[in-house]
């Protein structure tokens, strides 16, 4: 409606509510944007382009943003839809860019494969630090 120019950064509550179908209370917020926009010199392109940008931003960052999934380490199980804790930990490795600290607190000739994995990280410049318990040294 900026861009179209059907909404003018001078309008009211009630152009505001009539142009966009907003409840009454969330076209306050809205007046106050775009008075704020019109006082600082801004015009209704740059305002509809900034709007764009910061959408496309959130809708971009809320995608990528990780969400919780099961990781299990108990026996394997078709009825449980998780992931196993080796598979996690390995696809955390791999895909570590800076850092990465592992606490532990028993290291086992299983773990084998997860050094062989810590070891590709290193030469990918990842700093890794490894915490263990050394009370049965």
């Amino acid at each position: 409606m900026l861009a179209d120019n059907r909404l003018p950064l001078t309008a009211g509550a009630l152009s505001v509510q009539q142009a966009s179908n907003l409840p009454t209370a969330a076209t306050g917020p809205v007046v106050a944007l775009l008075r704020q926009w019109h006082t600082g010199g801004g015009t209704a392109d740059t305002l509809a382009a900034a709007l764009l940008a910061a959408s496309t931003a959130h809708y971009q960052a809320e995608a990528e943003a990780s969400q919780a999934r099961l990781v299990w380490t108990g026996p394997v199980s078709a009825a449980v839809p998780a992931r196993s804790t080796l598979s996690v930990l390995l696809e955390l490795i791999d895909t570590a860019q800076h850092e990465m600290v592992i606490v532990g607190y028993a290291l086992t000739e299983g773990a084998s494969e997860v050094f062989a994995h810590l070891i590709a990280a290193r030469q990918r410049g990842v700093r890794v630090v490894i915490i263990g318990n050394q009370l049965e040294q």
